[in-house]
């Protein structure tokens, strides 16, 4: 818009130019200084990287995937907006650190293993999900969107490969499976 008052001036001026005379003092004229955009573009590739999600299923339907790019694309918003810091802001940020519990404790027999117990709540994705790592790698999620629960434990075999016992609920089928998982 100011480049379109500038051309409007400078085509006005060619017009009445031979009819005015002025004298300019180069040495005494303050420099003109353009305004130009150093704000931060909406979308970065760090910026995609948060957004789209980390880890999908093959079997995973779009409402699932966009859900979790709107609870992400949420998180990237919330960690930038200044409302975070208003009373209302402060309540939410309070109520999702409640939404999140993490418990990590030593066994204190000869092996020593670290277990770990994660439960978290996302409401954007309508999930809920408890994670334990120990002994094994085990996780229960309840899919509220689609009314369904699924259960899994996995153990490793090799350095990249999993034997996975998993058990799926759903109002119209009871699915429980064996399967080997490999990491590429």
């Amino acid at each position: 818009m100011l480049s379109m008052k500038f051309i409007a001036i400078f085509v006005i001026a060619l017009a009445i130019g031979p009819k005015c005379w002025c004298k300019v003092n180069i040495k005494t004229t303050k420099r003109l200084i353009m305004p130009c955009d150093v704000s931060e573009p909406l979308m970065t590739s760090e910026t995609s990287q948060r957004i789209l999600p980390k880890a999908l299923q093959q079997n995973e339907s779009a409402g699932s995937v966009i859900s979790k790019m709107a609870d992400n694309s949420f998180g990237v918003w919330w960690e930038s907006t200044p409302v975070r810091h208003t009373a209302v802001g402060q309540a939410a940020d309070k109520a999702e650190k409640n939404l999140k519990a993490e418990v990590n404790f030593k066994d204190n027999s000869e092996s020593k293993t670290e277990h770990r117990i994660v439960f978290k709540v996302l409401a954007m994705q309508a999930l809920a999900k408890i994670e334990y790592k120990g002994w094994v790698q085990a996780a229960v999620n309840y899919d509220a969107k689609a009314s369904k629960a699924e259960a899994e434990v996995s153990e490793k075999i090799f350095q990249r490969q999993d034997i996975v016992l998993s058990h799926a609920v759903t109002p119209s089928e009871n699915k429980s499976q064996v399967s080997w998982r490999f990491d590429w």
